[in-house]
């Protein structure tokens, strides 16, 4: 089992139920926990992701961001910049293309970007440009 899906920092989160998740994961040999940043407070978010860092170490795991344009965690410089922020060790990105795509990035914006933070890519289908039903 490579990673768990999908845990959303928002404002208030039910860390004793991400802790129990988060345990199961690992039981299962899971080394990562994707993670979205579902919260519009850029500070609480650091804070909601530092904790969820510190809840996934002990069980191995590390805390991978992926970041959504549908979400307030946009983007792949908001990504680096959380991780910063946060200066947790267990912490990285998951870069799907079809998300550096629509949040307007482009394959050189990971050139800069630590390879230990990019451990691993996500490809999903869909169109660039979402259609309208």
């Amino acid at each position: 089992m490579l990673d768990l899906f999908t845990f959303y920092l928002q404002a208030a989160c039910d860390f004793e139920h991400f802790t129990r998740a988060l345990a199961l994961g690992a039981e299962f040999g899971a080394r990562f926990a994707l993670v979205q940043g579902d919260d519009p407070d850029p500070v609480r978010l650091v804070d909601t992701f530092a904790r969820f860092c510190d809840v996934a170490a002990p069980f191995g795991i590390s805390a991978v961001i992926e970041f959504n344009p549908a979400r307030p965690l946009a983007t792949c410089k908001q990504a680096v910049q959380l991780i910063e922020r946060a200066g947790k060790a267990n912490a990285a990105i998951c870069v799907d293309p079809l998300h550096l795509a629509r949040s307007g990035g482009v394959p050189d914006d990971l050139r800069g970007i630590d390879p230990r933070l990019l451990p691993y890519a996500q490809f999903s289908d869909g169109r660039l440009h979402p259609v309208a039903r």
